[in-house]
């Protein structure tokens, strides 16, 4: 499958609405997603991004927010 192009911007609105669907909005929030050189193994171009909480632990969420990156990274490369 071929991925959709979008910038760093839509990429962590997406990925915040994943995560506000199941969790409090003022809790938890993507931020900041590393860009690779290269292209991953998968063919991704980007790899981490950070996750931060407003007077949270994020460990919490952490699984979550792990399994909202992984189907994104299939579905998204950074323009």
């Amino acid at each position: 499958m071929e991925r959709k192009l979008v910038t760093e911007e839509e990429l962590i609105a997406v990925l915040n609405q994943e995560l506000h669907k199941t969790e409090n909005p003022e809790d938890y929030r993507f931020e900041n997603i590393i860009r690779l050189v290269d292209k991953d193994k998968d063919g991704c171009n980007w790899s981490e991004v950070f996750v931060r909480g407003s007077g949270v632990p994020v460990k919490a969420v952490l699984p979550l927010a792990d399994r909202i990156v992984h189907e994104a990274k299939k579905k998204y490369n950074l323009k």
